[in-house]
């Protein structure tokens, strides 16, 4: 059993898997750029699915570096 807890009704969910979804990450996507993928939250009695929401976070590049749209390297 795997426990839950709720961040908006503090109560406790037990459930007995683990629910996976798969995203898709356009390439090109700006740092801070979201995905919205509605009604894929848990459900609760009386309470309708929320929304999970992922947000990109670029990541320093060793060589690469991001201006705008352009990748830009130092030789």
């Amino acid at each position: 059993m795997i426990s839950k807890k709720c961040h908006v009704c503090k109560s406790t969910k037990l459930t007995d898997s683990i629910d996976s979804l798969s995203i898709y990450i356009e390439k090109g996507a700006p740092d801070a750029h979201k995905v919205t993928y509605k009604q894929m939250a848990d459900e609760y009695v009386n309470v309708r699915a929320g929304a999970v929401v992922v947000t990109v976070q670029e990541m320093a590049h060793p060589v690469f570096e991001r201006k705008g749209n352009d990748l830009k390297i130092k030789i």
